[in-house]
């Protein structure tokens, strides 16, 4: 598992993908949002296998943040 930073203490795996498959407690972003799995799950993301963390994500902080996992 690739945790490439944190978000208010979490190691945040990754922002959300449909190819990707996630554990329970992997913590991820989605849509400005960071949720910790709370069962097994892939594909599309459905809300019901998350638990919201923080909906109080920054759009700069994201960007900053995606800016870093794709270099």
């Amino acid at each position: 598992t690739y945790y490439g930073y944190t978000v208010d203490g979490h190691a945040v795996k990754d922002f959300y993908d449909e190819s990707s498959s996630y554990l329970i407690g992997d913590y991820i972003v989605y849509n400005g949002i960071l949720y910790q799995c709370k069962e097994n799950t892939s594909g599309a993301f459905n809300v019901d296998h998350w638990n919201v963390i923080s909906n109080k994500l920054q759009n700069q902080e994201l960007d900053t943040r995606k800016s870093y996992l794709e270099h």
